[in-house]
C-alpha cells in the first residue's frame, strides 16, 4: 500500500483568487507576486494559470525571471530584492526585468550603465518602517534625483515601499507608514505600489496604482484569526495521504514516548470522537 503523500495544485483557485484581488485592489494593478517557485506551487505552472490575467510579475531573484522568459511569458517583471552584483543589470536589461533599487552599491552599478541592450525600468524602495531593504525617508528626493540622471535607467520610475503589520487593521504603525511614504514621494511622478496582500483587503487608501499580493493570491490565510476562504478566496494546494491505522484509546492514555501527549477528555478526529 502506498502511503505517498500527493499535493494537488488547483489551477481554478488561483485563477479565481487572481480574479477576487482585481476586483478588491480597482483601479489599482496586481503584481502576481510568484517567488519561491511560486510559493512552492511551481513557478512555470502557476505562470501559465495565470498569464492571461496578470498585469505584472514579482520575483524573488533574476533566475526566476529568467525561467518566467524561458517560458515565453512576455509579462512586465520585477525582481524584488534588485541585482545582486554590477553583472546582473545587464542580464536583467537583457531579459526585460525590472529591477527594485533598495541600496547604495546598486545606484553604484546603475551609474556604469548604458542604454545601448535598452533602459532599465526600477523601482525606488523606500523604507517607511519596517527597516529591512530600502532608503530612508529622508533620501528618496536625493535617490531619485541620481537615477533619473542616469542614461541607463528609464525615466519612469517606480516608487515602493513593504508594511511590517498591515494584518493588523487598528494598529498605528501601517498609517505611519502610509504617511511617511505620501511625504517622501510628494511632488515626485511614477506609480506607486505599497500595499501587500494583507493591506490590499484592510487598508484601501494604501492600494495607490499597483498591489503586490503574494499569500493571498494562493488563499493563504493573512491575518490572524482568518482563512483565506474568510476573503473570498479559494486555497491553491490541497495535501493527500493514507493513514497506516486508527486504533482506539481510552481517555488518559499516553500516545508515543512516554509523557509526551496525552489524551484530553474530549477530543474529536474528525466525525470520531476518543471516547
Amino acid at each position: 500500500m502506498s502511503r505517498t503523500t500527493v499535493a494537488t495544485i488547483h489551477l481554478g483557485a488561483l485563477r479565481h483568487n487572481l480574479a477576487r484581488l482585481k476586483a478588491i485592489a480597482a483601479p489599482a494593478k496586481v503584481m502576481a507576486v510568484v517567488k519561491a517557485d511560486a510559493y512552492g506551487h511551481g513557478l512555470e505552472r502557476v505562470a501559465r494559470a495565470l498569464a492571461a490575467d496578470a498585469d505584472m510579475f514579482a520575483v524573488a531573484a533574476i533566475g526566476d525571471g529568467l525561467r518566467l522568459r524561458a517560458a515565453g511569458h512576455h509579462q512586465r517583471i520585477v525582481v524584488l530584492s534588485g541585482p545582486d552584483n554590477a553583472s546582473d543589470i545587464t542580464e536583467m536589461q537583457r531579459l526585460m526585468l525590472e529591477a527594485a533599487i533598495h541600496h547604495e552599491s546598486q545606484l553604484q552599478w546603475l551609474a556604469n550603465t548604458t542604454p545601448e541592450r535598452g533602459k532599465l525600468r526600477v523601482w525606488l524602495k523606500i523604507d517607511s518602517g519596517m527597516h529591512r531593504l530600502g532608503f530612508a525617508t529622508e533620501r528618496v528626493a536625493e535617490v531619485h534625483a541620481r537615477l533619473l540622471a542616469m542614461p541607463g535607467v528609464d525615466p519612469e520610475i517606480g516608487l515602493l515601499t513593504h508594511f511590517s503589520e498591515s494584518e493588523v487593521t487598528d494598529g498605528e504603525q501601517t498609517p505611519m507608514q502610509i504617511a511617511r511614504f505620501a511625504a517622501a514621494t510628494q511632488g515626485l511622478p511614477g506609480p506607486r505600489s505599497l500595499s501587500n496582500s494583507a493591506a490590499a483587503i484592510g487598508w484601501p487608501d494604501a492600494r495607490a496604482d499597483w498591489v503586490r499580493t503574494g499569500g493571498l493570491l494562493y488563499g493563504l490565510s493573512v491575518v490572524d484569526g482568518k482563512t483565506g476562504a474568510d476573503f473570498g478566496f479559494r486555497p491553491a494546494m490541497s495535501l493527500s495521504t493514507r493513514l497506516i491505522a486508527i486504533n482506539p484509546i481510552k481517555r488518559g492514555e499516553r500516545i508515543g514516548y512516554n509523557g509526551t501527549w496525552t489524551c484530553p477528555e474530549d477530543m474529536s478526529v474528525g466525525r470520531r470522537r476518543i471516547r
